[in-house]
C-alpha cells in the first residue's frame, strides 16, 4: 500500500539478486549445495580472526570452532524443472509490480541469452525506461531505470561487471544520487519525485 523507491546495487558476479543472466561462476556457493568443508575457499584471508568474534551465527561455526565457508541460509532456487531464467524474471516482475511499473516483457528478455552484442541487455537479461553504462573507478556500472504509473523512478538496478558481493567504491554517491530525488508530500504523506538526473 506505500511505495518505497528500491535500488539494488549488486556485482554481476554475486548470487543475491536478481539479474537473471547471472550464470557465470560465483565466487562462494550460497546455499545447497554446500561447499565440502574440507575445501578451503580461494578468497579467505590468512589473517581472518573470526572465530573470535563472538556475533558470529552459531550455525556457520564447525566443531573446530573454525567459521564455514557459507552462510547458512539457502538463496531462493526456481522449482525442480522451471527455466532459470524464466523464473528469475518472474521475480523481477513480481518486484516491479509492487512498486507500480510496467512488468518486462518475458520474450523481450529471453532473447537476450542470445544477444552478446547488446551488452548491458545481455547482462541484465532485461530493459529499463531508461539506461546507461558508465565506468566509474575502472568498473563497468550498468545502470536501468524503470519509472512507475505516476512517472516515479521507482527501480533504479545497478549492476557492477565481474563483482563480488561487496559495497563498491561508489556505493555511496550512486544510492544519494537515486534517494536524493524523493521527498514525502505533508498534505498526502505520498513519495513525491522532484527531478530525474542519473549522476554516476
Amino acid at each position: 500500500h506505500h511505495l518505497v523507491p528500491f535500488i539494488p546495487l549488486v556485482g554481476a558476479c554475486e548470487a543475491s539478486n536478481f539479474v537473471p543472466l547471472n550464470d557465470w561462476h560465483i565466487r562462494a556457493s550460497w546455499g545447497n549445495p554446500k561447499r565440502p568443508d574440507d575445501v578451503p575457499a580461494p578468497w579467505n584471508d590468512p589473517r581472518d580472526i573470526q572465530v573470535l568474534d563472538p556475533t558470529i551465527n552459531p550455525l556457520r561455526r564447525r566443531p573446530d570452532g573454525t567459521i564455514q565457508n557459507t552462510p547458512p541460509s539457502a538463496m531462493p532456487a526456481p522449482p525442480e524443472g522451471m527455466d532459470r531464467h524464466i523464473w528469475m524474471l518472474s521475480r523481477l516482475n513480481k518486484r516491479l509490480d509492487l512498486l507500480g511499473c510496467a512488468q518486462r516483457d518475458m520474450e523481450k528478455c529471453l532473447s537476450y541469452l542470445d544477444k552478446p552484442e547488446e551488452e548491458l541487455h545481455h547482462i541484465l537479461g532485461f530493459y529499463g525506461d531508461t539506461e546507461e553504462i558508465c565506468e566509474i573507478h575502472g568498473l563497468k556500472h550498468y545502470f536501468v531505470n524503470i519509472f512507475n504509473k505516476d512517472g516515479i523512478n521507482a527501480f533504479r538496478y545497478v549492476v557492477l561487471e565481474n563483482y563480488p558481493h561487496v559495497v563498491p567504491p561508489a556505493g555511496a554517491p550512486i544510492l544519494w544520487d537515486f534517494f536524493k530525488q524523493f521527498r514525502r508530500d505533508k498534505a498526502t504523506g505520498k513519495i513525491i519525485c522532484d527531478t530525474y538526473k542519473a549522476e554516476a
